[in-house]
């Protein structure tokens, strides 16, 4: 999956003590975001404290929108501490939709994610009836077994969807989606949605 020049170069920089290159990010939105990345949650933001050239968040995941992180489960998002460096701010008190790159574990065991202002986090409130749309009816990666988003199971198509989609202006590729129905869905080279169906 594509990464954005401005996040690879974001952790190339997050520790390094120059600030000399400014941070250039292609724009995402929640689509492109959940995409590339390999973790995205919506989470209450609790706790913030620097170490080194890092912000260390500490959040509590309401909802996991990749893999099967439990509600509740405390887990770390890591960024630059310097916007030069990509560095994003998260709002404490508040519940965000964080996407990210898999950082691993912590020493205590807690799952990290690192992410930078080249990926898409907001206010969950800010995002629209289309991202919603969108995000749950995303297949998540579980241990058991394969999930979609709204807890529903994928659904059994007679044929692959892509296969009988029309043509779509722009899109690159496409993509058969299980949950929620039979749904073809089209991607510009970028990662983002064209000929939307939700």
């Amino acid at each position: 999956m594509w990464k954005t020049i401005g996040f690879v170069l974001g952790l190339g920089l997050a520790f390094a003590p120059s600030e000399a290159l400014a941070c250039r990010c292609l724009q995402t939105d929640v689509v492109s975001s959940w995409r590339s990345n390999d973790l995205a949650v919506f989470g209450r933001i609790v706790a913030e404290r620097t170490t080194g050239q890092s912000k260390i968040y500490t959040v509590v995941v309401r909802k996991d929108l990749k893999t099967c992180i439990a509600p509740g489960t405390r887990i770390q998002v890591r960024t630059a501490l310097s916007s030069a460096a990509c560095g994003t701010t998260l709002a404490v008190g508040e519940t965000w939709f964080i996407s990210g790159g898999d950082g691993g574990l912590t020493g205590r065991g807690m799952q990290r994610l690192d992410t930078s202002s080249c990926d898409f986090n907001a206010p969950r409130a800010s995002l629209s009836a289309s991202d919603f749309a969108f995000l749950e009816t995303r297949l998540l990666s579980c241990p058991g077994g394969d999930v979609c988003a709204d807890g529903s199971n994928p659904v059994s198509c007679l044929v692959d969807p892509c296969a009988v989609a029309g043509a779509c202006p722009g899109a690159a590729t496409c993509e058969s989606n299980y949950c929620g129905g039979c749904t073809a869905e089209t991607y510009d080279a970028n990662g983002f949605g064209v000929c939307r169906p939700w």
